[in-house]
């Protein structure tokens, strides 16, 4: 099941900074290699439609293969969005995201008491806004859903934040297991752009805290994907088309540091011992 769900756009969102020192990465396409270096590549989503039917996606998306019986505690890449166009009610997004669901749920292939960790580079009135969602799906289609957990520190705010087409950025997501604390962060040049701090187990107005049956947990972990893709709205029969590249993916596991998961320099397909591919649009390319 590709994650593709609408989103609520009420539901907020948050992030923190984390150790730049540590975990920032160059951006998506950077050059200066030695003859010596691999050449540059970058993993570049698209997708488009014209007359797209109403509440319909299409896109693709790269699952991350994590070690067996691992859990992605740390997900971070470098994200541009490189060209979009949009017409009608239709919307563009890049996103990284985390998805989480009890194992007792998982047999239906629904979004039964789903929760999702996101960071969204999407389309907007006169360009792109960057937003951050932690949300639970409330019903088996995820056609309504509610945040959950209190921002308790950060500057981004649920509106978003003002980004640029073809301007590299550093995204990140990061959970603690045992304190159920999440950052997200977005930087860019390597200086913090947008950085909030969640706390799943405190209420705020109109989010509840977290609460059985869902579940952000090592054992409830899915999934942690990348993903670009048109999606229509209610009227539908808009035009649409999105192209994003990726980069510099940094992984850590079960509290653990983040590492360099995939650069993707020196390859012209995905390594399928790190990345499961849904849908169309995904290959990688010369940076640069």
């Amino acid at each position: 099941m590709m994650d593709m769900t609408r989103k609520p756009g009420a539901v907020a969102m948050a992030v923190v900074v984390l150790a730049w020192a540590a975990a920032t990465v160059s951006g998506c396409g950077d050059s200066g290699t030695s003859p010596q270096e691999a050449p540059n590549h970058v993993a570049e989503l698209s997708a488009s439609t014209t007359a797209a039917p109403p509440n319909t996606a299409t896109g693709p998306e790269l699952t991350l293969v994590p070690p067996a019986g691992a859990a992605v505690t740390l997900f971070q890449t470098d994200v541009a969005v490189v060209a979009t166009a949009v017409t009608g009610d239709m919307e563009g997004r890049a996103e990284i995201g985390l998805r989480f669901q009890p194992v007792a749920d998982r047999a239906a292939d629904d979004y039964t008491d789903v929760i999702y960790l996101r960071i969204e580079l999407l389309t907007a009135p006169g360009g792109l806004i960057a937003r951050r969602f932690f949300y639970e799906c409330t019903d088996s289609t995820c056609a309504t859903a509610s945040s959950v957990g209190a921002m308790t520190a950060g500057n981004w705010s649920s509106s978003g934040a003002i980004v640029t087409e073809g301007t590299t950025y550093t995204a990140s997501i990061a959970w603690v297991p045992g304190t159920k604390i999440v950052t997200f962060s977005l930087a860019t040049g390597g200086s913090p752009l947008a950085t909030a701090t969640v706390d799943l187990q405190q209420a705020s107005s109109g989010s509840p805290a977290l609460t059985a049956p869902f579940d952000v947990s090592l054992e409830s972990f899915v999934r942690a994907f990348l993903t670009a893709f048109v999606q229509s709205g209610a009227a539908g029969g808009g035009d649409g088309s999105i192209k994003a590249h990726f980069d510099n993916v940094y992984v850590g596991t079960n509290g653990g540091n983040a590492v360099l998961f995939d650069n993707f320099d020196g390859a012209t397909v995905f390594d399928s011992s790190k990345w499961i591919i849904s849908g169309a649009g995904a290959r990688i390319i010369a940076g640069g």
